[in-house]
């Protein structure tokens, strides 16, 4: 509009001259935003820049992403996927392996669980089945000769009496050192005796699968048996909360640096930090409760809400394995109580009694036999062990401070023409004598 008012200027040159002013306006505009966002920016970066640097900052970020995370859960497939080249990728399986010395045989149930496994167990191809085991059985008091099939049936018996759900899966090794024919008399002699038993519904194909570690007969059958079969459980693919794996990965940090066994006190600080409820709803397990009931089936860990055993979390199931096999191997025992005399000899009657007739006084001797450990561990290791039914309290000292437990596998073998006589204390105890044979504990009292 001023420009109109100069004298001498035409309508067109007034229009033109109005248009480059808008233009230039428009360009300072745009040039005046620019800056402007490039000074917001470059604060922007730098505010960023020292915030990200700050450790504080930085965990306040990593906690919200963590807690939104919790928010949902980590699931798998039961169809595990498939790779760009249509190769099935590969699941991921925790193996044990049991040990084969007898002194064991009475603790492989501590581990034994029909939730996420599968059991393999393996017999020798080249080994008569009739013929009688290696003597190596550890160092039970009492050493009970089997076949190799009686052996191999006790081991499946075993599973199907602590893992009744669990499939089996029967593998004869050493295929390479036997013919074809020997092979096959085998096969057929060790089937034949499936008929019938307790196990044999739970076993995977009903019958051996021959394999060879040299040559590799038979190894990618196994393998992919094994997986197929993991895959059917009923609990494979369950959703798992990202809180819980969070709080596996701690245990298992945990057990790296040395720490193997815990008070549940001392485990609740790990749960607040993995967003772990442990507050009971309507008379319901808490969440804590239900993810060591979980960890503990896969045998991840070990816990058991009892009164007596409710305190003791144990990281690595083979401290607790390790533990009580000192209290059931006999020559180690002996050991222990020979080095004792030199020491004391307060507890050489207590010794006798419990290596003679496999009593032992939990007040006296306990701290002999677990020398690493506190007084709360043992009395866990010990509730644990009558869970197990490795050790049981005689009735006599439920009431008293001087408690006795019996352990079986150190019980004098069974004789008629022998008995017991108990002097002191244990002249009042209802069982008077205590005994085993093959398959089972003999009391008179």
């Amino acid at each position: 509009q001023s420009a109109a008012l100069v004298p001498g200027t035409r309508p067109s040159q007034v229009q033109d001259k109005v248009d480059l002013s808008q233009q230039e306006r428009a360009t300072a505009a745009i040039n005046i935003q620019s800056a402007w966002r490039g000074l917001l920016g470059r604060r922007l970066a730098n505010g960023m820049r020292k915030e990200f640097t700050d450790p504080g900052f930085r965990e306040a970020i990593a906690d919200r992403i963590r807690r939104r995370l919790d928010r949902q859960t980590l699931s798998r497939k039961h169809e595990v996927p498939e790779s760009e080249d249509g190769k099935v990728g590969h699941r991921l399986m925790t193996v044990l392996d049991f040990a084969g010395q007898r002194m064991y045989y009475v603790m492989h149930h501590v581990l034994m669980s029909d939730r996420l496994a599968v059991y393999i167990v393996c017999m020798s191809l080249a080994s008569d089945p009739d013929a009688l085991t290696d003597g190596d059985e550890g160092s039970c008091s009492t050493s009970v000769a089997m076949t190799v099939l009686e052996n191999l049936h006790f081991w499946l018996n075993s599973i199907a009496a602590q893992a009744p759900k669990a499939p089996i899966i029967v593998v004869g090794t050493h295929a390479d050192v036997v013919d074809e024919t020997k092979r096959k008399a085998v096969v057929t002699r060790v089937e034949a005796s499936f008929v019938d038993r307790a196990f044999e519904r739970q076993l995977v194909g009903g019958g051996i699968h021959c394999i060879s570690c040299v040559t590799g007969h038979g190894i990618d059958e196994l393998r992919r048996l094994v997986e197929d079969t993991a895959v059917q459980l009923p609990e494979y693919g369950r959703p798992i909360p990202l809180g819980w794996l969070r709080f596996c990965e701690q245990m298992q940090s945990l057990v790296e640096k040395g720490t193997l066994r815990l008070r549940l006190a001392e485990l609740r600080s790990c749960a607040t930090a993995c967003s772990i409820s442990m507050t009971d709803k309507d008379d319901q397990v808490s969440e804590l409760g239900l993810c060591l009931r979980f960890f503990t089936d896969v045998g991840l860990l070990m816990h058991y809400d009892h009164p007596n055993t409710r305190d003791l979390v144990v990281l690595k199931p083979q401290w607790l394995l390790d533990s009580m096999s000192k209290l059931c191997d006999g020559q180690e025992l002996l050991r222990k109580s020979k080095l004792l005399r030199s020491v004391s000899q307060d507890v050489a009657p207590e010794w006798r009694m419990l290596l003679q007739h496999g009593r032992l006084d939990a007040a006296k001797l306990t701290r002999h036999v677990w020398v690493d450990a506190d007084p709360a561990d043992c009395a866990g290791i010990l509730a644990l062990m009558q869970r197990f039914g490795l050790c049981a309290l005689l009735p006599h000292h439920e009431e008293t401070e001087n408690s006795v437990y019996v352990v079986p596998s150190l019980l004098p073998e069974w004789s008629r023409a022998v008995g017991t006589q108990l002097s002191g204390e244990h002249e009042r105890s209802k069982v008077a004598g205590l005994w085993t044979d093959e398959n089972s504990v003999v009391a008179t009292v």
